[in-house]
């Protein structure tokens, strides 16, 4: 992930929280390629979406499990919505870290999208057993609004 020149953490706080981040993006858009790449299956007739479900969701739930502070089970891992797209939401490549706040529970940073939406999305970051977690929700800052979605 690309980080801003403004970001003023030491690199021995920025370290953690870039690792947090680039692992969570990189891990995110390659699942989001590999669902896109069974899409076509589906619309092929050669699966069910039923069966797309099956493929995907138990690939996405390790994800979250392992970088995410999740107050309820996202709805990508319940199967009620499973979000993927071409080009990926998530881009370590492309996107970029602008800032970030110490808060008294970890950070809230801010991340530039680098793909076609360019947007700017707020994520919270808390320590969980000594351990840095994404938050499960993230703010969407357009057009003077801000709305708050899963991850």
């Amino acid at each position: 992930m690309n980080v801003d020149s403004n970001v003023s953490l030491s690199a021995e706080e920025l370290q953690p929280l870039l690792t947090l981040l680039t692992s969570f993006w990189r891990e995110m858009k390659d699942w989001e390629l590999y669902s896109w790449g069974l899409k076509d299956r589906v619309l092929a007739g050669e699966i069910t979406t039923d069966q797309l479900k099956a493929l995907i969701l138990p690939r996405v739930a390790p994800i979250f499990d392992q970088h995410c502070d999740l107050k309820k089970e996202p709805d990508r891992i319940k199967g009620g919505q499973y979000n993927f797209g071409s080009p990926p939401d998530y881009d370590p490549d492309l996107d970029t870290l602008v800032s970030v706040e110490k808060t008294k529970s970890g950070y809230t940073v801010q991340v530039q999208k680098g793909g076609p939406t360019s947007h700017l999305f707020t994520y919270t970051v808390v320590k969980v057993n000594g351990v840095l977690k994404l938050k499960d929700r993230r703010v969407l800052e357009t057009q003077g609004r801000r709305i708050t979605s899963g991850l």
